[in-house]
């Protein structure tokens, strides 16, 4: 039968060792039934999500989850009951960390919460014939699979400050942030640091 891979989340940190501050996230990945695989193309897509699943239900990519970025991940040569571990890493540019605090700031969230979905290809053999190509089954699911990743946002706050010492996010109420977005769109303005120290000014 063809392989069943199970995907596990094992854990989410903050990296303040890499060019920009990046969020990884470490995967667990065991070939729970069937046969050897001879290559995985696992794709993902993570998503910077609007809120968390509710207990006991699985989680699925909305209209309202924000698309972040999307890669590859590969395992060869894995026999059944084998677990391998692999790494994502998410680099975040000014403009990743504005949205996700815009996300965090309208939804007064403690947490970032992401979703991840992935799907792929599978090159399996069965007994002595030849290798065999098709999509990747995952463990009770089928051929596709989403996941939950969070990072407290206490963390994000300290890897981003490690980062842009030279800026600060601070809390304001939902009602002030729409206004400065509405001045910041209505008067072609930058950023929303410009438009604050346009209001200073005056």
């Amino acid at each position: 039968m063809p392989p069943q891979i199970e995907v596990l989340v094992a854990n989410v940190d903050a990296r303040t060792d890499c060019v920009l501050p990046t969020i990884e996230i470490s995967l667990r990945l065991t070939n729970r039934t069937g046969e050897q695989v001879l290559l995985a193309i696992l794709q993902y897509e993570v998503y910077l999500a609007e809120q968390a699943t509710q207990r006991g239900a699985r989680p699925a990519i909305t209209a309202q989850d924000r698309f972040l970025t999307s890669g590859i991940v590969t395992m060869n040569n894995m026999p059944a009951g084998q677990t391998r571990e692999v790494k994502i890493q998410i680099p975040l540019t000014i403009d990743l960390n504005n949205a996700i605090y815009e996300q965090l700031l309208a939804l007064e969230k403690e947490d970032i919460v992401l979703k991840l979905r992935f799907y792929g290809t599978n090159i399996f053999r069965s007994g002595s014939s030849q290798p065999n190509v098709a999509p990747i089954t995952f463990h009770g699911t089928g051929n596709q699979i989403v996941l939950e990743a969070s990072l407290s946002t206490e963390r994000w706050r300290r890897m981003i400050s490690a980062y842009y010492r030279n800026l600060t996010w601070i809390a304001i109420s939902r009602e002030t942030f729409l206004k400065l977005k509405k001045l910041l769109d209505e008067k072609g303005y930058v950023s929303y640091d410009e438009v604050i120290k346009e209001l200073l000014s005056r």
